[in-house]
């Protein structure tokens, strides 16, 4: 079994886009697989849950078979900090409750895709980042950085926190979320030349194209071989 956690420089960067991108080449290559969204914020009700967009790809894109709260254990209406929800619906993000869903998923599959909320140090309560359970877990990290103007300061100062933390940075993966900026391959050039981890994958801009997408252009799993 292989946990590996997905954060970004920041909100709406792509980390969805990998995180399936993953669950679909890990299990075109054989091995099970299954999303986690422990934490999220933005959705809509559906039956009995608040279910997330997000997480619904991320249980679309599982090949074993999942219910939603097991996918994600805390789900929120509102579109703002994890936190915030948590104190105005009264319903506290607890870090023992994520490991316990964890656990069971690693139970269930051979690969585990940990999505994050917003970045790296996204807080879940007035005490607490979500950088604070990936710590505790002792999970390897993959960073996705979208690129626009601003993303070089975003992802040094991001990769420098994970690297401080203790925590292994596995690589990092770019992700074009627009189309129009002309210095794309600029900004890779230098997180080649001055991120301390692997690049792993550089994702163009898809405008939202993504059925009939082959990840394996773009993307190189090899580096699951080596995860803890």
């Amino acid at each position: 079994m292989k946990s590996l956690f997905i954060t970004g420089i920041g909100t709406n960067v792509g980390k969805t886009v990998v995180s399936r991108a993953l669950l679909e080449i890990a299990g075109k290559g054989g091995l099970s697989t299954a999303g986690y969204k422990p934490v999220a914020c933005g959705g809509k009700k559906i039956g009995n849950n608040i279910c997330n967009e997000d997480a619904l790809i991320l249980k679309k894109y599982s090949n074993v078979q999942l219910a939603y709260n097991e996918v994600n254990p805390f789900s929120f209406t509102e579109p703002t900090s994890p936190h915030i929800n948590s104190l105005h619906e009264g319903k506290p993000i607890i870090l023992n409750i994520i490991s316990q869903g964890l656990r069971r998923l690693e139970s269930k599959a051979d690969l585990i895709i940990i999505e994050g909320v917003g970045g790296w140090y996204t807080p879940i309560s007035m005490e607490s980042t979500m950088a604070d359970w990936v710590i505790r877990e002792h999970l390897p990290v993959i960073l996705v950085i979208n690129l626009k103007l601003g993303c070089i300061n975003y992802a040094l100062l991001t990769a420098k926190a994970i690297i401080a933390s203790g925590i292994q940075l596995m690589g990092w993966i770019t992700n074009a979320t627009e189309l129009s900026d002309k210095w794309q391959e600029d900004y890779i050039k230098i997180f080649r030349n001055i991120l301390r981890a692997p690049c792993l994958g550089n994702i163009p801009w898809l405008n939202n194209d993504l059925v009939f997408t082959n990840w394996n252009n773009y993307l190189n799993l090899d580096f699951l071989k080596i995860i803890p």
